[in-house]
């Protein structure tokens, strides 16, 4: 939250390099110190020394293949299935509402042609 204060200050006063400054220095000190975020070391796991290469469970489109994508029912069922991550799309509404959706349109979850930042929150179509 803190670099995205800091980032978002600068770039309101139309000071982007002095914003691109900030990330690239909060990035650096916290991809340094990572325990500062996470004090529970367990939760960053590694590879064993000399084996190059580690494997995670990516639920993509959120675990849409037992419900329907991008919807809590799937993320709640890919935890359950032991997945490691969710990979979901965030879309931005006519007003500003953010959703999940992976398309930019509704045409192949709803027959619905429009785009999702020309609709309302309250008009998104219904699922097919």
């Amino acid at each position: 939250m803190l670099v995205l204060t800091l980032v978002g200050y600068q770039f309101s006063r139309g000071k982007y390099f002095y914003g691109f400054l900030w990330y690239i220095a909060c990035n650096k000190f916290f991809m340094k110190f990572t325990t500062i975020l996470h004090p529970q070391r367990s939760k960053f796991r590694m590879t064993e020394k000399g084996n190059d290469y580690s494997h995670h469970l990516i639920a993509h489109r959120g675990g849409g293949w037992h419900a329907p994508e991008n919807t809590i029912q799937a993320f709640m069922r890919a935890a359950a299935k032991g997945c490691h991550m969710l990979e979901l799309d965030v879309r931005i509404t006519k007003d500003k509402k953010i959703i999940v959706c992976h398309d930019e349109d509704f045409e192949r979850l709803c027959g619905d042609s429009r785009k999702v930042s020309e609709v309302t929150f309250s008009e998104l179509p219904k699922f097919k």
